[in-house]
């Protein structure tokens, strides 16, 4: 009798062809193939810090890279803590099945430092090798026993495994490279996938014998291997071709410095955050020609990232940099940072970092402070308009385009008398300058960008007088307390001949004869045209300052304004 579907749902196992998820998994994980070398590598350098960790009579970690262009193989050796057979089942035979995990686990109870360095958390390293091999061999002895065994799978079902001979403890990894990706097996390339990715880890790494990696970033470098700002200046135009204006070392682990966040908790333990890393300002032709707001990010000091635009605050467009932390978390490839808490806590750590490192160039080197300000002028005050914090740190020290050039707004309250005198008319500039120069207080050109609105900003958050020189601002003209019939009819004439509005006014200096408002002087400033004040030319015969004494002759309007 048939089974009735509708009342009686079957259950049927689903097939998987292992060999090609593998492969497929592999090569969509992991976007390059240089991927596989790092997990390697990655893979490697765990196994040592394990062993450092457990065995007090453990060699001084190493981990050997060579390649065989005949055989078309890749091999990874290190002297590190190996496998028992156990082991092997259990972590080379289940994807997603971590030993590194399980040991960092167990080893930040005991040593966070130690537990900071390792690497590895997914269990799924062995996918990135089937992403560019074939076949995989793994030949290892645990330091915990005598006996070596040999591993092979070639990406299905299945594995190999027998004795081996081995007299010392670690593990060697060879990877039969597939026929499309033969340009591995090059010393350059190598070389270059150890130098992007593994630089920076602890544990030497040789490629043919010859080291490969620097082991210590630049920043970390203590005691008489510390390298000066120079050498950080050389490091910095090798990696990034830029010039450093001001230069940030850092090290949340060692350092005092004002803005570093204290310790906080994590499931009822106390810990702190721990980044270091180096942040500088570049140097660039002209402003805005690059925004820059990027960080290189290292976790565990393994390469993960560059270029990254999301960890620095958004005010931060004028901070470049490289940081490493073991407390974020990669994304399953390892391409990109995953945003949690962690996340969110480091982000706001950077911002607190780069505006205590402000303010303490502020103490210390305030001639750098406003070169830096200064060249990041405009970028600096956009992106304070975003963010108050980062306003009220750094607003003081941002300039203003005046009469008296480019001056710093602290300066410029200093000799305005502590208020903020501006205009916006475009084009008025210079009549502006010169109305107002004569009370021997310098007058700031908003007439462009955000000027304004940081301007209002600053003094509604500084409690500072602001006043905005209008057309009929009484800071520069005023009515005069009487007017006789010739300023009544010229004033009369000129707009039946002109089309504009003229008012006689008292203004300052007396060499300025006159000048044309757009506006009448009790309207707005705001709502009205762009025509600005001009000068009425000498053949006219015309004065129309009342302050000024009237010139000989000048009893009749001119004819042609009849």
């Amino acid at each position: 009798m048939m089974p009735n579907l509708n009342t009686d749902p079957q259950k049927h196992t689903i097939s998987i062809n292992l060999p090609g998820l593998l492969r497929m998994l592999g090569e969509n994980i992991y976007a390059e193939p240089d991927v596989a070398i790092r997990e390697m590598i990655q893979n490697a350098h765990d196994t040592c810090i394990i062993r450092g960790t457990q065995d007090s009579g453990a060699p001084p970690p190493r981990i050997d890279v060579s390649f065989d262009r005949n055989r078309r193989t890749i091999t990874i050796v290190d002297n590190g803590a190996g496998m028992t057979e156990e082991e092997l089942h259990k972590n080379l035979a289940t994807i997603g099945e971590s030993f590194t995990r399980l040991q960092r686990e167990e080893l930040k109870s005991k040593d966070a430092r130690e537990a900071a360095l390792l690497i590895g958390q997914f269990g799924i390293g062995l996918l990135s090798a089937f992403s560019i091999s074939d076949k995989v061999e793994v030949i290892t002895r645990s330091f915990q026993g005598d006996t070596a065994f040999r591993w092979v799978c070639e990406g299905d079902i299945h594995y190999r495994l027998q004795h081996h001979d081995k007299p010392d403890p670690g593990s060697r990894v060879t990877l039969f490279t597939r026929d499309n990706k033969l340009e591995l097996l090059e010393e350059a390339r190598l070389r270059q996938a150890i130098k992007k990715y593994a630089d920076f880890l602890s544990i030497p790494i040789y490629l043919n014998g010859n080291q490969a990696n620097v082991c210590t970033p630049p920043w970390e470098r203590s005691g008489s291997d510390k390298l000066s700002e120079a050498t950080l200046t050389d490091y910095i135009q090798q990696r990034w071709g830029l010039y450093p204006l001001a230069l940030l070392p850092f090290d949340t682990g060692t350092s005092s410095r004002q803005g570093m966040p204290g310790p906080r908790t994590r499931e009822g333990n106390e810990f702190p955050l721990r980044v270091s890393g180096l942040l500088f300002v570049p140097v660039i032709p002209h402003e805005l020609t690059r925004d820059f707001g990027e960080l290189d990010i290292y976790i565990s000091r393994m390469f993960i990232k560059a270029g990254d635009k999301e960890l620095l605050p958004v005010w931060a467009s004028f901070v470049k940099g490289v940081i490493d932390t073991p407390d974020l978390t990669p994304t399953l490839s390892r391409g990109e940072i995953i945003t949690n808490d962690d996340y969110r806590i480091l982000q706001s750590l950077l911002g607190r970092l780069i505006i205590g490192w402000l303010d303490e160039l502020r103490e210390r080197d305030p001639d750098k402070l406003k070169m830096l300000v200064g060249t990041y002028n405009n970028t600096i005050k956009a992106r304070a308009l975003e963010d108050d914090d980062f306003f009220d740190r750094i607003c003081h020290l941002v300039q203003v385009s005046t009469d008296r050039g480019r001056i710093a707004i602290a300066d410029y309250l200093e000799s305005s008398g502590g208020t903020l005198y501006y205009f916006t008319e475009g084009g008025a500039g210079a009549q502006h300058k010169l109305l107002f120069a004569h009370k021997n207080r310098p007058i700031i050109d908003a007439s462009w960008g955000l000027e304004e609105e940081f301007l209002e900003k600053y003094a509604q958050r500084r409690s500072c007088p602001i006043e905005h020189l209008a057309a009929g601002s009484g800071a520069i003209f005023t009515a005069p307390a009487t007017l006789d019939d010739k300023w009544r009819t010229l004033e009369h004439d000129f707009r039946l001949v002109v089309g504009k509005e003229a008012r006689a006014v008292e203004f300052e200096p007396q060499t300025a004869p006159a000048v044309l408002v757009a506006r009448p002087l009790d309207k707005s400033d705001r709502e009205f045209g762009e025509i600005e004040f001009i000068r009425i030319e000498r053949q006219m015969n015309i004065a129309m300052n009342a302050v000024r004494e009237m010139l000989p002759g000048f009893g009749d309007v001119p004819k042609w304004m009849g």
